[in-house]
């Protein structure tokens, strides 16, 4: 038997998005991220999204509002990751700490159907006069 943590992720893997890569903000690694998977449905998360400059950061609370984005279905797992995870500097060779570390999370489409997705969830510090409360985030410019 194996104990191999990969071993226990599902056949199908899903990532949550709620920022730079939605396909409303134009960023090559969006369009990047969407040669790897394939988009799913509009979906929300619980937890706080926090504006912080040139990205947000997701904190995840139970108690949080809803934060809104995209659920993508992962067509190439390991090169998807990968890419994300050095994308949010959060790979293994990455200076620690990680701002961003890569989770799975329960995320909830529009249809009320659950999905178990891999979430990038922001680990700083974070000020409340950052939160958006809308839990939407979109660029000011569109661009990231």
């Amino acid at each position: 038997m194996s104990h191999n943590p990969a071993d226990q992720l599902p056949e199908q893997q899903y990532i949550f998005v709620y920022g730079t890569l939605k396909r409303s903000v134009a960023n090559p690694m969006g369009a990047m991220m969407r040669s790897y998977a394939n988009y799913v449905a509009e979906a929300i998360i619980a937890g706080r999204i926090y504006d912080l400059g040139p990205y947000p950061g997701l904190v995840l609370e139970d108690s949080g509002t809803a934060v809104y984005g995209e659920i993508y279905e992962i067509t190439k797992p390991n090169a998807l990751l990968a890419l994300l995870d050095a994308y949010e500097g959060c790979a293994q060779d990455d200076t620690q700490p990680h701002e961003f570390v890569r989770v799975l999370a329960t995320v909830r489409d529009t249809d009320g159907v659950d999905y178990r997705a891999w979430v990038y969830v922001y680990q700083g510090q974070v000020d409340p006069s950052w939160l958006l409360p809308s839990g939407y985030y979109q660029p000011a410019n569109g661009m990231a």
